[in-house]
């Protein structure tokens, strides 16, 4: 193993391949928003990268996506004052046109709902991107449900740092029904949240809420692409991450960093194949800033293959500066082995036991089968994620480096064991695990629900 480790970390350490990739997916294809042409052009770039490596029947797989463009938005506060505030619209919401009550939902769970005076219906919800600090930690996709279901008719989503910074993020939204679902919805900055927070604590708040924005049925891609040995057997482990980013920046972190990644291990194992048990399927995701789009397609696609399904690696937003965090997602039986193969490198690599339901490991989750996050936090939080500042020079070329490297050096050794840990999961178990994580009203209004 030492000098197929030395093959590995000598080819990462003297080649600028990721550097390159990372700087043509920002500048070139810049943010990869899902259905969209950059999106497109950055999907044939990833398949002729992975034939440029050497890695079999790369290719692009389409599966129908509702294909969002962004037009206008304009929030006014109307009463008891005018001003113009700096917004931007949520993927899916359409256009409108209307004048509403401003509600305060504070975090936006449950019980901040029912501390609205009155009723929450017919208003405009002010929710914050935060939560308490005991928890539950709630996404934003559960705070939108949760404001569907008081009947709000708008949904105001509020940076959770100071900058002026509009945040992004697709709304919960139910592929088998209309395209008119959704209901109005922008992001707005932290310092306009204040100040909206300022005139509602004078009495009561009205605002105009204007947009136009189009959504049609359309199409998106994911990539594949698979290698194999003379002694890979019909177990698989799957790499990947998502490609695509929103339309308001490079998506830089999130996650054209992932996606490089996920080349430079497919670039550093590929002369490695003779030594492969198991075959190692690259997948580099569309459409998971609209919902996990593209996972949830293969997941179906594959979905009387599961049981063999090794592993999968999902890399989503590995370019801030310091450690990489391997996050086991409900399989505590391989924290000893991916621990142990981390300290056999050695490796500043923390494995940590922490569930996250919003990536692209997530459908396969459901179907049992382990996986890992792979992340490098930085300072916590989403940080740049989301806003027009996830921007290419923030984020660590030697970070991408070393993420790339031993991401391969963790595949390799997943693929050569001969005596694989892990264990069948049940369903009814994983049905259990996500609703005492709040999943359950989420996952039915998106139609996910399937135990």
């Amino acid at each position: 193993m030492k000098s197929l480790d030395h093959q590995i970390c000598s080819e990462a350490w003297t080649s600028n391949e990721t550097i390159k990739n990372h700087r043509e997916l920002c500048l070139t294809y810049r943010g990869r928003f899902s259905a969209s042409d950059d999106a497109l052009g950055a999907a044939n770039f990833i398949r002729d990268k992975f034939q440029e490596y050497g890695i079999d029947n790369a290719r692009l797989e389409s599966f129908p996506m509702p294909a969002w463009t962004r037009g206008t938005a304009r929030l006014e506060i109307i009463e008891p004052h005018h001003a113009v505030y700096p917004c931007i619209a949520l993927p899916y919401t359409g256009s409108c046109s209307v004048e509403l009550e401003l509600a305060d939902a504070g975090m936006g769970h449950p019980e901040h709902l029912a501390e609205i005076p009155g009723t929450v219906a017919g208003k405009a919800l002010l929710v914050d991107d935060r939560n308490p600090p005991a928890g539950p930690g709630l996404h934003r996709l559960h705070k939108y449900v949760h404001a569907l279901s008081h009947d709000a008719a708008a949904f105001l989503f509020v940076q959770n740092a100071p900058g002026m910074l509009c945040p992004t993020g697709s709304l919960a939204f139910n592929h088998n029904e209309g395209l008119d679902q959704a209901i109005p919805a922008v992001g707005i900055p932290n310092e306009i949240a204040a100040e909206l927070r300022e005139w509602a604590s004078k009495g009561k708040v009205r605002i105009r809420l204007t947009m136009e924005n189009n959504l049609v049925r359309g199409e998106d891609y994911n990539i594949v692409a698979d290698l194999s040995g003379p002694n890979s057997s019909d177990d698989m482990i799957i790499v990947g991450g998502h490609y695509d980013g929103h339309d308001i920046a490079h998506g830089a972190v999130d996650n054209a960093s992932g996606t490089v990644a996920v080349l430079e291990a497919a670039r550093l194992l590929a002369p490695l194949r003779d030594h492969l048990n198991c075959t190692v399927r690259f997948v580099l995701f569309g459409s998971e800033e609209m919902g996990l789009v593209g996972s949830y397609q293969m997941a179906e696609q594959m979905k009387d293959a599961m049981d063999k399904i090794r592993f999968v690696f999902n890399l989503d937003c590995v370019g801030s500066p310091g450690r990489l965090v391997m996050m086991m997602q409900n399989c505590p039986e391989l924290l000893d082995f991916f621990t142990e193969q981390v300290e056999s490198f050695p490796a500043d690599i923390q494995v940590a036991d922490h569930f996250v339901p919003f990536s692209d490991h997530f459908p396969f989750i459901k179907h049992g089968v382990p996986a890992a996050m792979m992340v490098t936090p930085g300072s916590g939080g989403r940080g740049w994620g989301h806003t027009l500042a996830d921007t290419f020079e923030k984020v660590s070329q030697e970070t991408l480096m070393k993420v790339g490297m031993h991401t391969a050096r963790l595949v390799l050794r997943t693929a050569m064991a001969t005596d694989w840990p892990a264990e069948p999961k049940d369903r009814g178990k994983i049905a259990k695990m996500l609703e005492d994580l709040h999943m359950r009203v989420l996952l039915e209004h998106e139609g996910h629900w399937d135990f």
